[in-house]
């Protein structure tokens, strides 16, 4: 089974060059995020106390934070689409990623769920302040979907690749969290709980999908690379 032969290749042998080069990987990942999500908080504050532009707001559509947002999804998607590529390995899991991420980048630039859970909630005459609760129950078969595929490939991935796989996942799931408990604030665009929420809510998913594409790719230049073990000594 293509699950069960991930883990003697990735996790046996290595060579020194290639455990450095996943280390250094895994720590620009992380500095990315932290940098990422510095930037996309300090400028969401500043926006909310001087001009209230939904051009720099997180709480708003069709802005640059959308289109990183989107970016870094699309990054794992292609990610996924050359492991299907290169390698053997998980290829129906990482077909199944490529494309769900796919969809999800796109929805990200293009505000699809929006769309869907506006007509929702026309149909069941509801107020839109629900709309971020809605949303998760009409995307929560993709959602389920995604963390499953996540966790089968975090769990026989070599251990800094998975663990980082598992914390992006878990940072996506506190952001959606935040979304929901949010949901009666979701239409006070200015208001203070608002802005903290939509702050705290973006930042976690911006951090989440960052630690995902990073393990990911670590992930797929394992595979990539064999393993070069040293010659045993005379």
């Amino acid at each position: 089974m293509i699950l069960m032969r991930f883990r003697p290749e990735m996790s046996a042998g290595f060579a020194e060059p290639h455990v450095d080069m996943m280390d250094r990987l895994i720590r620009a990942g992380k500095a990315f995020a932290v940098v990422a999500v510095i930037a996309q908080t300090a400028v969401h504050t500043l926006n909310a106390i001087l001009t209230d532009s939904a051009y720099l707001s997180v709480n708003a559509e069709n802005n640059p934070f959308a289109w990183l947002h989107g970016v870094v999804i699309f990054t794992a998607a292609f990610v996924c689409a050359l492991a299907v590529v290169l390698t053997g390995y998980h290829r129906r899991e990482f077909v199944a990623l490529a494309v769900i991420l796919s969809f999800l980048s796109l929805d990200e630039v293009t505000y699809v769920h929006e769309e869907i859970v506006t007509r929702v909630l026309d149909a069941l005459e509801l107020s839109t302040t629900w709309d971020s609760a809605i949303w998760p129950v009409i995307y929560l078969p993709l959602c389920g979907a995604l963390a499953v595929l996540l966790v089968r490939i975090a769990s026989v991935a070599p251990r800094p690749a998975g663990q980082l796989i598992f914390v992006g996942l878990a940072l996506l799931m506190v952001a959606v969290a935040a979304e929901i408990m949010s949901a009666p604030w979701s239409n006070e665009e200015g208001g203070l709980v608002h802005t903290i929420e939509g702050a705290f809510e973006e930042a976690a998913e911006l951090a989440g999908w960052i630690a995902i594409a990073t393990g990911l790719t670590t992930i797929t230049l394992a595979a990539i690379m064999p393993p070069e073990r040293t010659s045993p000594s005379a």
